[in-house]
């Protein structure tokens, strides 16, 4: 929990765009039937990378925590 809450800071201070569609953390049943539901917003999620949300792309992630740390 606490690198998530440090990954969300650190995306705060980067200024990206947040680039998930939908709820992001969210998890259940519900979000996952509207991803089935969904194709294009499923095809844009299954892109990023979930191990660093609130980033999309590990690279974001990697370069605004060294400027920021």
């Amino acid at each position: 929990m606490a690198k998530a809450i440090h990954r969300c800071l650190v995306f705060l201070k980067s200024e990206l765009e947040y680039e998930w569609v939908g709820s992001g953390l969210t998890e259940g049943l519900v979000p996952r039937i509207l991803e089935l539901l969904d194709g294009h917003r499923r095809e844009i999620n299954r892109s990023g990378d979930q191990s660093i949300w609130p980033f999309y792309r590990k690279e974001d992630y990697k370069r605004a925590w060294k400027q920021h740390n």
